[in-house]
């Protein structure tokens, strides 16, 4: 990716566009590491923070940053700031191509919600979402702090279908209205492409996705003369009919679209306890789709069924009537469409038994989807991530090995502490590697939960990770118990070889060692019977520079030394 320098018509690079290119600078530089790197690398933490800085520089002198989005390159102003020739490589081409033309950077943006974005990017460039649409991906996010605009593909024609002031025509009429307002509005130039979802409203950046507010009201049983009224199943049969003529014409580009109306719409009844109005739209997830339209419908209901508002609602109507037969339908559909959605939701439920009680209901579709259940968990930060890990515990799928493991590498100590001990009797090559890394972590409560568990059964093998750990600056920084704990476990495993480190320690070479440290090495040179060492322990014992107990321990171990010498010796008879 590179910049392109760009004349304004003034003959000056104004000083907006110039701070712009360099923000983008830092955002290209950053986002090609991060896509090499796995999530939870400190590096991208860092290039994050860097990222938001830059940002945070711009908002203060120029306020929001609202660029223009083109298959290969970002405008500010008309001016070209970021450009990449092989777009379809890159984010820039998958922006343009769901339909996002302004992309927004709002003041008070954070590292998370940058985070997010390039998490959702990536997703959606390789395909591993569940929703691929990065519109729709952000829109059930709903980043505070970075809006899109896009294409608009509605006219004043196509909004007369949402009315529900008229008689509903039958479905086979309403997919012909449909195909006929469509044929007659479709242009390869729209000719509002920024009509924004409330388009009364003078500040469009805080408005996000567009989309004709009428379409939204009378979705929702809304209209301006007769205020708000309940959905009825009639109206949603009519949405489903429409959604499938848009479809029909539009292909995939009116997914995002129908999306929102649905979701819109199933809020809105759900509102009202009224789940009569969406029996019809839900019954698109009980079944496999038979055609690519289908599919396509299918598609977009898993992305409402995935939709936060859409579970919160739904939990509330569970909590007020947990017995009711429609609401536990529609949950075991949302199960069933959106597993991940559901379970974000749950683990931040404070509601202990409701929670239990969803859990039973959805125990079967939880198991499909460990692999990726546990990569939602481990996308939590700090508190909610070890709610997730006890809320997979509950549904007996929070203790694979081989896909706890990424957890170990959690910025979070007290998630990698929580999935270490869910690993307690669990072995393996791949886990071994991971524990000697986390001898050399940051916490020491993981740094002792390690050694604890290398206690119960010694191995020679760990003699390389724990001398590594010895010969750490960092160990000489740890507190006498830690350091006690790490030394009796090298001498269970080290070989004659290795016993080079402690006999260094003893006598104080190298770097320097505090005197509680080297009495622990000279006490455990005794406990070894280390041989080699007994004659500089012997002239450690008389020197006349050493301090007293230094000494007496030095004796001491050359006392135990001896006495393991003298017993070694058969007696003459």
């Amino acid at each position: 990716m590179k910049l392109r320098s760009q004349r304004l018509l003034s003959g000056e690079t104004s000083e907006r566009v110039e701070k712009a290119r360099q923000v983008l600078t830092v955002f290209e530089r950053g986002w090609n590491r991060m896509k090499l790197l796995p999530a939870q690398h400190p590096q991208r933490l860092q290039d994050l923070t860097l990222i938001a800085k830059e940002l945070e520089g711009f908002h203060a002198s120029h306020g929001a940053m609202e660029l223009t989005v083109l298959p290969e390159s970002l405008l500010l102003e008309e001016q070209e700031v970021l450009h990449h020739e092989h777009a379809k490589e890159n984010f820039l081409f998958r922006l343009y191509q769901d339909g996002v033309r302004r992309l927004l950077f709002l003041e008070g943006i954070s590292t998370t919600e940058l985070d997010l974005l390039v998490t959702l990017l990536l997703e959606s460039l390789r395909g591993t979402s569940e929703e691929d649409d990065i519109v729709t991906l952000l829109w059930n996010h709903n980043p505070a702090h970075i809006k899109v605009k896009v294409i608009e593909r509605f006219t004043q024609g196509h909004l007369e279908l949402f009315s529900t002031s008229a008689a509903t025509p039958s479905e086979d009429q309403l997919l012909v209205q449909t195909r006929t307002a469509y044929r007659s509005a479709r242009s390869p130039q729209p000719t509002s492409p920024f009509i924004m979802a409330a388009t009364n409203t003078p500040d469009p950046a805080s408005q996000g996705i567009l989309l004709p507010r009428e379409a939204l009201s009378n979705l929702a049983g809304e209209t301006p003369d007769r205020g708000r009224a309940e959905p009825s199943a009639a109206e949603g049969k009519k949405l489903l009919a429409l959604l499938r003529g848009m479809i029909e014409l539009c292909g995939e580009p009116a997914l995002s679209v129908s999306a929102v109306a649905i979701t819109t719409f199933v809020i809105a009844a759900l509102e009202r306890n009224d789940l009569v109005a969406i029996q019809e739209l839900l019954s698109l997830g009980g079944h496999q789709p038979q055609s690519s339209n289908e599919m396509m419908l299918h598609h977009t209901m898993r992305i409402t069924l995935s939709n936060t508002e859409v579970i919160r609602k739904l939990l509330a109507s569970l909590l007020a009537d947990p017995g009711s037969k429609e609401h536990l339908a529609l949950l075991k559909i949302v199960a069933e469409q959106g597993f991940s959605a559901l379970f974000k939701q749950l683990v931040l439920l404070k509601h202990e038994q409701l929670k239990g009680y969803v859990l039973n209901q959805v125990q079967e579709h939880a198991g499909k989807q460990r692999g990726y259940l546990l990569k939602v968990a481990f996308g939590f930060e700090e508190a909610p991530a070890i709610l997730a890990l006890r809320t997979l515990q509950r549904i007996g799928i929070g203790d694979n090995p081989d896909l706890l493991l990424e957890g170990l590498r959690h910025p979070n100590p007290q998630v990698r502490y929580r999935v270490l001990a869910l690993l307690r009797d669990c072995q393996g090559e791949s886990l071994w590697k991971e524990l000697t890394l986390l001898l050399r972590d940051p916490e020491r409560t993981i740094r002792m939960a390690v050694l604890q568990r290398w206690k119960k059964q010694p191995h020679a093998r760990m003699e390389f990770p724990l001398q590594l750990s010895l010969q750490s600056r960092d160990f000489l920084e740890w507190d006498l118990e830690e350091q006690t704990e790490v030394i009796k476990l090298y001498t269970r495993v080290v070989s004659p070889k290795g016993m080079t480190i402690l006999r260094s320690m003893a006598f104080g070479e190298g770097e320097k060692v505090g005197k509680e440290l080297r009495l622990l090495a000279l006490k455990h040179l005794g406990e070894c019977r280390d041989e080699p060492s007994l004659a500089n322990l012997e002239k450690l014992g008389r020197s006349l520079f050493q301090p007293a107990e230094i000494k007496e321990a030095a004796k001491g171990a050359a006392h135990k030394i001896r006495e393991g010498r003298d017993a070694s010796i058969p007696e003459e008879r």
